[in-house]
């Protein structure tokens, strides 16, 4: 999986910690690295369910779903 995960785009530690939150069946990556959320599009439809999110998406999601 890392590796598939970096012929995407994304360097090694980062797909290395991809790896592992999609490993342990996590719903949401938060993250503020740019190389990342360039690649998020094709991550999240490699590896559903997955969504990669900066903080401030997160929080509007949340609250756009009642959540927060």
């Amino acid at each position: 999986m890392r590796d598939s995960i970096i012929t995407i785009g994304i360097e090694q530690k980062d797909a290395e910690h991809l790896t592992q939150t999609i490993c342990n069946d996590s719903d949401y990556f938060l993250t503020r690295d740019r190389g990342i959320i360039r690649y998020r599009d094709q991550i999240e439809i490699k590896f559903p369910p997955i969504k990669i999110r900066t903080p401030p998406e997160l929080i509007a999601e949340l609250k756009a779903r009642k959540i927060l």
